[in-house]
């Protein structure tokens, strides 16, 4: 939650929190039964703890890696190599020059000798189980699109590919070097990370198969979603258990068998309650039929079922520690080995990737709501002045009417009144003119 307020503040996430966040799934259940593939510990970034502190903090955590493999590379075919690689936008992925711009295949002409195919014959047996591996290696053909929108990252640029690895050389190859030569010599894996995947894969596996290593053995759950149907609930527990024995069976005659917990879910058990587990969240394990009552106990089980089962208990899982320069192939080879074994990996950037996301989306959200409450207000206050514009110019309408009115009602009174007088100076003048008449 505290990473999760620096995120809503918008702030960065402390570096304490995020080693905070890994010590936690270090104990967690899930990597206490499938193992774990460390990526990208220690790292550059020395804010909180330097290098030889988080080497500490991987050795002294509750399960430390048992194996170490060191991917090398020369500075000059790392600078190479990340020279060439551009991201997509879009989709987030990375990709290399061989495979955005594969180099054409030089087609050539040569004409051997018999005889000296003959005395070669040695050297020809070799070459062409090079060449079969290296068919082998998958082509991804990039549609002309996505090739369109590639672009380079900034921290691919060769000014900083340089800084980086002058980075890595002064802060973290010393302390790895050291901390590899503590280790047991047994379990320390050396490659050649300049070589494709596939073939960096299969050299790692020709050496783990010498080491006791184990898948971590999954629950497989018996019913899928939408199979619950294929057992009725009115019928009897020896049916019941008769039909889940032949369900998802791994070979012909196979058949899982009951547990000494019998229809009832052990997760409730170790909580101290007795409930009957229900068929359609029953699962398999190491052999066994494990009836379980609902969603959070099969969530539970499936975790890790180690606290819910009697001895003999599955082997410890793998703990694989993956170091070498950033972008030398560590990921990709994280993600092969925790495919062959069943395993999590553990990397600090997807482990703080889901609250980083969540952030993300609710400051959007937050972003939308406070501009669409700013437009509201913007919009209404608009209205309001208008509103007001319009009553003051309908008063002044008003006024102007009520004017011209008084103006015309003035100019007829004055009218009137000139009327008047002309009629009255022209009574006098008929007066006068009747007097002169009389005097005569």
């Amino acid at each position: 939650m505290e990473a999760k307020d620096i995120l809503d503040h918008g702030g960065n996430v402390y570096d304490k929190l995020v080693f905070e966040m890994l010590e936690d799934k270090f104990q967690s259940e899930e990597i206490n039964h499938y193992g774990y593939v460390l990526d990208g510990l220690p790292c550059l970034n020395e804010d909180v703890l330097s290098c030889h502190q988080q080497i500490e903090l991987v050795k002294n955590c509750r399960m430390p890696p048992d194996i170490i493999i060191n991917l090398r590379i020369s500075d000059s075919d790392l600078q190479q190599r990340r020279a060439g690689m551009k991201v997509d936008p879009v989709t987030n992925i990375t990709y290399t020059k061989n495979q955005y711009d594969p180099p054409k295949p030089e087609i050539t002409d040569t004409i051997e000798d018999e005889g000296e195919e003959e005395e070669d014959d040695d050297e020809d047996e070799e070459e062409p189980e090079v060449e079969e591996e290296e068919e082998k290696e998958p082509v991804i053909e990039l549609e002309d699109e996505v090739k369109d929108r590639l672009v380079t990252r900034p921290e691919d640029f060769p000014e900083e590919i340089q800084r980086q690895i002058q980075n890595y050389r002064e802060l973290l190859l010393r302390p790895l070097e050291d901390y590899m030569a503590n280790h047991d010599p047994q379990y320390v894996i050396q490659l050649d990370a300049l070589i494709t995947p596939t073939l960096l894969f299969k050299a790692l596996m020709s050496k783990l198969v010498t080491l006791p290593i184990r898948v971590a053995t999954v629950p497989i759950r018996l019913m899928e979603p939408g199979e619950e149907e294929e057992v009725p609930e009115d019928i009897d527990y020896e049916e019941t258990m008769r039909q889940l024995a032949q369900s998802n069976m791994l070979g012909p005659r196979w058949r899982w068998r009951r547990s000494r917990w019998g229809r009832y879910c052990p997760v409730s058990l170790s909580d101290g309650n007795v409930i009957t587990g229900r068929s359609e969240w029953a699962v398999a394990f190491l052999d066994k039929i494990y009836m379980l009552a609902n969603e959070d106990a099969h969530k539970r089980f499936v975790s890790n079922p180690r606290p819910f089962i009697l001895p003999p208990a599955p082997k410890p899982p793998c703990k694989i520690s993956v170091v070498g320069p950033p972008l030398s192939g560590k990921s990709t080879l994280c993600k092969l080995l925790a495919l062959k074994y069943n395993a999590k990996v553990l990397k600090v950037e997807e482990l703080i990737e889901p609250r980083l996301e969540e952030s993300r989306n609710e400051a959007v959200e937050k972003v939308r709501i406070e501009a669409t409450e700013r437009a509201i207000a913007d919009v209404k206050e608009k209205y309001r002045v208008l509103q007001e514009q319009e009553k003051a110019d309908a008063e002044e309408l008003s006024d102007a009417d009520d004017i011209t009115g008084d103006e015309i009602e003035a100019d007829k009174v004055d009218d009137v009144e000139e009327q008047n007088d002309d009629d009255l100076e022209k009574q006098d003048e008929k007066l006068l003119q009747m007097k002169k008449r009389m005097q005569h």
